[in-house]
């Protein structure tokens, strides 16, 4: 079973980051992303999550088994978009490589915000504490 993208779909990339599998596309920054119609969910690579169900805006993602009829052929068009060029399987970097760049030997760290969680990340900053989360840098 898969969910499925139809129409309505406003390509606002919402969904995008929400997919544990990344298995929408296309993504920003992709080249097709600005002239592609709407977005397109692998169904060979979605886990059945329901993440981009809920985090759709416009309600065009339906789960297969609920498909409205006059939208089934949504299934397919979704099923087409990925013939030829599957989603790649991607993991997560390796912290063990992240380092800062060559010539820096100190990090420059911003905190944001005010409040309570403001204080809190300056406190684990400076503690030594919190794990660096940027997966930017190679």
């Amino acid at each position: 079973m898969t969910f499925v993208i139809t129409h309505g779909c406003c390509n606002d990339s919402s969904c995008v980051p929400v997919c544990p599998v990344q298995c929408i596309r296309p993504r920003p920054g992709d080249p097709e992303f600005t002239t592609t119609e709407q977005l397109y969910i692998d169904p060979a690579t979605c886990i059945d999550c329901g993440a981009c169900m809920e985090e759709c805006p416009v309600d065009a993602i339906h789960p297969e088994w609920e498909l409205p009829e006059h939208l089934s052929d949504y299934l397919e068009i979704n099923e087409a978009y990925f013939e030829g060029s599957p989603v790649e399987e991607s993991r997560p970097p390796d912290p063990s490589r992240r380092r800062l760049p060559v010539g820096r030997s100190k990090l420059a760290v911003a905190v944001v915000g005010s409040g309570p969680a403001g204080c809190y990340a300056a406190a684990e900053l400076s503690a030594g504490r919190m794990k660096w989360i940027d997966t930017s840098w190679p």
